[in-house]
C-alpha cells in the first residue's frame, strides 16, 4: 500500500522466471485452422525450394543419370513428409523433440527446410540457452553430413566446413526472429503481471482506506455521543436545580401564611422564573442523547471562569465585553454559562497544548437578547514540529456543543494567529 500509492520495484527475474511468464502469456493451444495453414505454407515453400534445388542439381552433366540423384529425391521427400508431420506438434505443443527431429530432417531435405526454420525460431522463443545449443548442432551437423552423403553427385564438392558455415547463418536467421518475438513476450508479460500488481495494490489501498474513513466515522460519532451525554449530564443537573428553587419557594409559601405581602410576591416570582428556566432546561435535555447518570456536584459556569485562568500555566488575557461587561454574567441562563465556560476551557486547553507558553486572549461578549460571541486567540505555531499532534476532535466537540445550543463554531489561522469563534 507506501507514498500511499507507491509500489516497489520489484527485483529482475531470472531467466526462468522469464520462461514461465512467456509460456503462461503465449497460447497453449492455437486453433486447427492455423495449424492447418502454417504446414500448407511450409509445405508450399519448401516444396518450390525443392524443385529449385533438383533443377540446379539437373543443370550438373551426367547428374540425372547418377544412381545417388534418385536416392536424393527419395530422401528430400520421406524427410520432408517428416518434418511437416512433426509440425504440428512444434505448432501446437510446443514439443522439443519435434523441434529437434524437424532441424535433423532438414539436413538431408529441402522441402524440411522451411518447417526446421519455424521449429528454431519456436524454440528461440523461449530463451533456452542449452537447447538452442543442440538444436544448432544438430542442424549444422546433419547439414555437413547430408552434403557428405550427397558428396558423389557431380557439382557437390564444396568443403565441408563451407557448408557448415552457411548452414550456421541459415540457422541464425529465425533464431533471431524468434529471440525477437521471445523478448516482446516477456516484456509483455512482465507489463501485465505488474499491471496485476498494481489493481491488486489500488485495491488494497482502496480497502485501508475505507477501513479508515469507517474507523474515522466511528470516532467521529463517538465524540458526539460522548458530548451529548456530558451535554445532557449538565442540563439535567441545572434542571434538578431549578425544580430545587420551585420546591423550597413553593415550600415557605405554604408554611409561613404569615409572611409579608412583599416576600409572598417575591418568592412567587421566584417560582416564575425558576418554572421558566426548567421548561427551557427540560426542552434542551430533550433534544440531545442521554446514556449515562447524572452526577450531584453543579457543573461550572462563567462564575469559575477566573479560577480556570488561575490554573493554567499560559498568560491569558480575558476581556468581558458588551452587556458581559457591565458584570451581568448572572443574568445569563444557565445552560448558556455553562456552554460558554465548556467552550471556553476546550479552547485554553487547546491553546496551551498546542502553543504553549504563548499569549492567549480570550473575549466574551454580547448580550443575552443578541447573543453571546466567545473568540480565543493564541500565537500559530508554523514549525510543525513544535506543535503537539492532535486529531481535531476537541474542534469536533466545540462544533457539536455550539450547534446543540443554537449556535455554531469557527476555526482557522488568520495570520500569525489561531482563532476560534
Amino acid at each position: 500500500m507506501s507514498d500511499p500509492t507507491s509500489v516497489p520495484a520489484a527485483p529482475a527475474a531470472p531467466a526462468a522466471s522469464a520462461l514461465s511468464a512467456v509460456s503462461a502469456a503465449a497460447p497453449a493451444r492455437p486453433p486447427a485452422w492455423r495449424t492447418v495453414l502454417l504446414v500448407g505454407a511450409c509445405a508450399a515453400i519448401g516444396l518450390v525450394a525443392s524443385l529449385v534445388s533438383l533443377g540446379v542439381t539437373l543443370e550438373q552433366p551426367g547428374a540425372g543419370d547418377s544412381p545417388w540423384f534418385a536416392l536424393m529425391v527419395a530422401l528430400d521427400l520421406l524427410c520432408g513428409l517428416l518434418a511437416l508431420g512433426l509440425l504440428p506438434w512444434v505448432h501446437r505443443r510446443s514439443s522439443y523433440p519435434a523441434a529437434l527431429g524437424c532441424a535433423v530432417a532438414s539436413g538431408v531435405s529441402v522441402l524440411a527446410l522451411p518447417a526446421a526454420c519455424y521449429a528454431i525460431a519456436k524454440v528461440a522463443i523461449v530463451h533456452r540457452p542449452a537447447r538452442i545449443g543442440v538444436l544448432a548442432a544438430a542442424f549444422v551437423g546433419t547439414a555437413v553430413a547430408g552434403d557428405a552423403l550427397y558428396s558423389p553427385l557431380p557439382g557437390a564438392e564444396e568443403p565441408w566446413w563451407l557448408i557448415g558455415l552457411v548452414a550456421l547463418g541459415v540457422f541464425c536467421v529465425p533464431l533471431a526472429v524468434g529471440l525477437r518475438v521471445g523478448s516482446r513476450r516477456a516484456v509483455v508479460a512482465a507489463l501485465a503481471g505488474e499491471a496485476a500488481a498494481a489493481r491488486r495494490e489500488q485495491e488494497a489501498l482502496r480497502r485501508e482506506h475505507a477501513a479508515a474513513a469507517r474507523e474515522a466515522e466511528a470516532r467521529l460519532a463517538e465524540v458526539r455521543a460522548a458530548e451529548r451525554t456530558m451535554i445532557a449530564r449538565e442540563m439535567h443537573d441545572s434542571l434538578s436545580h431549578e425544580l430545587s428553587l420551585i420546591a423550597m419557594h413553593s415550600g415557605v409559601l405554604e408554611s409561613r401564611p404569615d409572611l409579608p405581602p412583599e416576600r409572598a410576591r417575591d418568592s412567587a416570582a421566584a417560582i416564575a422564573a425558576a418554572s421558566r428556566r426548567a421548561g427551557a432546561e427540560l426542552r434542551r435535555v430533550l433534544t440531545v442523547l442521554r446514556d449515562g447518570e447524572s452526577s450531584t456536584e453543579p457543573p461550572p459556569d462563567l462564575g469559575a471562569l477566573d479560577d480556570l485562568v488561575a490554573r493554567l500555566g499560559s498568560p491569558v488575557s480575558l476581556e468581558l465585553a458588551g452587556e458581559l461587561a457591565a458584570g451581568s454574567l448572572e443574568h445569563l441562563p444557565p445552560a448558556t454559562s455553562r456552554h460558554l465556560y465548556r467552550i471556553a476551557q476546550e479552547c485554553l486547553h487547546n491553546a496551551t497544548r498546542h502553543a504553549p507558553g504563548a499569549p492567549v486572549r480570550l473575549t466574551i461578549g454580547g448580550s443575552e437578547a443578541d447573543g453571546v460571541e466567545l473568540e480565543c486567540r493564541n500565537l500559530f505555531l508554523a514549525d510543525p514540529a513544535a506543535r503537539a499532534p492532535g486529531a481535531g476532535l476537541g474542534l469536533l466537540g466545540l462544533g457539536e456543543r455550539a450547534r446543540l445550543a443554537g449556535g455554531w463554531c469557527r476555526a482557522e489561522a488568520r495570520g500569525s494567529e489561531f482563532v476560534v469563534t
